[in-house]
């Protein structure tokens, strides 16, 4: 907008001025406030502008580095709590089991048969996510908002194929461990002492672990890539991680649904 302007009006009534009663005015008159010309106001406000999107730039990344770091540490907790409960099923059910196996017939509670038929290649996943679960904590020690945590999602998701095996065989395990559990008197008893080392780590519980994980992978990426910017030096590794984890996914999806096909035919074969 333009700058106002002052003007000095005559007394009321007064029709002329001398040329004295001009000069004092003159002389005496305030002088004109000056007025920012309009190229420097618009400079100024295109500094102000600048200095608030730059502020509200620095508050959009500092909160999306925070929802990272809370998405990472809820990985890395997840997974600890993870393989701590596939430690414990191995550790209080197999180990003992396998123990009284080696023994001989006299001391066996289950064949060595029987004990695989019901934990599968659990102890080789619990390696595994053991080395993921280094991986996740040696990036969490150093991070900060360039930490890439995509590519420890990458190695893991070659490893994960193992969970197939587990997978087709999850189904197998819990009726095994059902009927068992009913049949052989010996075994019910030493299920009931070990459930009560961790009410909330029962064998049928950890059992299905390794069936969630690979879903909970999933989210948990998808949700981290969601707030992490294209130009971060982590969001190809996040995208190629996601592509390499639902393609894991769908493998053991599509095994699963093949292994209960050919166990629904067997049923049949041997109805006949």
């Amino acid at each position: 907008p333009a700058c106002p302007r002052l003007m000095a009006q005559d007394p009321v009534g007064t029709l002329h001025s001398s040329e004295e009663d001009r000069a004092q005015t003159a002389s005496t008159a305030a002088p004109a406030q000056q007025c920012p010309s309009a190229p420097a106001a618009t400079a100024v406000a295109a500094v102000a502008a600048a200095a608030d999107e730059a502020q509200r730039e620095e508050e959009r990344r500092r909160q999306q580095h925070q929802r990272r770091t809370f998405i990472v540490q809820e990985i890395c907790e997840t997974e600890k709590n993870y393989v701590d409960g596939l430690s414990h099923a191995l550790a209080v059910y197999r180990a003992p089991l396998v123990d009284a196996a080696r023994r001989g017939k006299k001391a066996a509670i289950l064949s060595n048969e029987q004990i695989d038929a019901i934990f599968a290649n659990m102890e080789t996943i619990r390696d595994y996510n053991a080395v993921f679960l280094d991986l996740l904590r040696s990036r969490l020690e150093r991070w900060d908002e360039r930490t890439q945590i995509g590519d420890t999602f990458v190695v893991i998701s070659r490893l994960l194929l193992a969970y197939t095996d587990y997978v087709n065989n999850y189904t197998r395990a819990i009726d095994t461990l059902g009927k068992l559990r009913a049949s052989n008197p010996a075994f019910a008893a030493f299920m009931d002492e070990a459930d009560r080392e961790d009410v909330n780590l029962k064998l049928a519980s950890v059992l299905i672990f390794p069936i969630q994980r690979v879903p909970r992978y999933i989210l948990l990426l998808q949700d981290l890539l969601k707030h992490t910017d294209a130009a971060h030096p982590d969001y190809r590794n996040l995208e190629q991680a996601l592509g390499a984890m639902n393609k894991t996914g769908t493998l053991i999806n599509e095994s699963k649904r093949e292994a209960e096909n050919l166990s629904k035919l067997a049923e049949v074969n041997g109805s006949l």
